[in-house]
């Protein structure tokens, strides 16, 4: 199945060659970061990132693995080879879309890693970071998702009451809750796993935000959709309840 990205991105900078570049935040700075893992052909990016590595991001390859190719994307039935995320961005935003079985596992390397690189070419070092341990468990219910139309109303009613992961696996909502210092994963009707990709100021109030990406997938079965979520948490009294679409959605299947 074809699919397309819907991207609401930033503006569209020149991209400048990487730079070894370690970042040096002021007193009580708060660095962006990677906080998973994203590779290139030329080395890897993890941790506090400088700006002349955000800057750099777009024009480095993009390692893939499993022998895939870099050929997966068509549009009018030609295909369009990408291999950095500049590439990647600019042919989706020019029509391009998914093709051929083998694909999931490269488009959704690239949606990771342009959400990750559109995050941070955004944000700044923040001043504050309200996300303590264990913050993962405190998203809001709204990640969770339903099939009929009275789940949906008690789904919508959970949210603005601001109930939580944690709330739903006490309630017996969500099953097989798993809480890792970068990554959740639980059972709901499909399987769900979170992963924390990137940290920083994003919206330009001094405290931390960061970017998430959530999958879930059928149990049995081969239907997989995964999207980019922002996560606001403005007090450390106040749930990470404040969940915004990034990217727009991207629903592959395998």
């Amino acid at each position: 199945m074809n699919c397309r990205v819907l991207p609401r991105l930033l503006s569209l900078l020149a991209v400048l060659p990487a730079v070894a570049a370690e970042p040096v935040p002021s007193p009580g700075e708060i660095p962006r970061l990677i906080s998973s893992r994203l590779v290139f052909t030329d080395g890897r990016l993890s941790g506090p990132v400088s700006q002349a590595e955000i800057d750099g991001m777009g024009q480095r390859t993009l390692k893939l693995s499993g022998g895939h190719s870099y050929d997966f994307l068509m549009k009018e039935d030609q295909v369009i080879e990408t291999r950095t995320l500049a590439e990647y961005r600019d042919a989706i935003q020019g029509g391009a879309e998914v093709h051929g079985g083998y694909a999931l596992a490269c488009a959704v390397r690239f949606c990771e890693g342009w959400s990750t690189w559109s995050f941070l070419r955004q944000a700044k070092p923040a001043r504050v970071s309200h996300f303590g341990k264990g913050w993962l468990g405190t998203l809001s219910v709204e990640l969770v998702g339903w099939y009929e139309s009275d789940e949906m109303k008690q789904r919508e009613a959970d949210v603005k009451a601001g109930k939580n992961l944690l709330d739903y696996q006490k309630a017996g909502e969500i099953s097989a809750l798993v809480l890792k210092e970068k990554s959740a994963s639980f059972d709901s009707h499909r399987k769900f796993k979170i992963e924390w990709l990137a940290a920083g100021d994003f919206d330009g109030d001094g405290t931390e935000d960061r970017l998430i990406r959530v999958s879930e997938w059928a149990d049995p079965g081969t239907a997989f959709f995964s999207e980019s979520y922002l996560v606001t948490r403005k007090s450390p009294s106040v749930p990470c309840s404040s969940i915004k679409s990034f990217l727009g959605k991207s629903t592959l299947e395998r």
